[in-house]
């Protein structure tokens, strides 16, 4: 894994809510999807003018038992070389976003 120097911050609340929303995924497990060297990362769109960003990573459990792929809504901020990473939502990656993550780790492998 690679060593990852960016803060992640995430609303206390919106993680409640994901929790609820998305069986169980809590920002506390999605950013740990950041330290997957083959960590997906595309433009999700603009929202409230802020750039979003989609990024696909494989996370362990913390029972350290089972992986799962999840997909990290999220955005970028750079404050004087320090970078900051805000997880606005997280899910379990669909089985198309998981395909996308594999065929990209493959390749990086290569």
């Amino acid at each position: 894994m690679k060593e990852y120097e960016a803060v992640v911050t995430w609303d206390g609340q919106k993680n409640k809510t994901n929790i609820k929303k998305h069986n169980g995924i809590s920002f506390e497990l999605a950013q740990y999807a950041f330290l997957d060297e083959f960590m997906l990362v595309e433009e999700a769109g603009v929202v409230d003018n802020e750039q979003r960003w989609s990024g696909i990573g494989k996370v362990t459990s913390p029972s350290g038992q089972h992986t799962v792929v999840l997909l990290v809504i999220h955005t970028y901020e750079d404050d004087k070389g320090q970078e900051y990473i805000r997880i606005i939502s997280a899910r379990k990656a669909l089985s198309h976003e998981v395909k996308r993550y594999e065929a990209k780790k493959s390749t990086q492998r290569g």
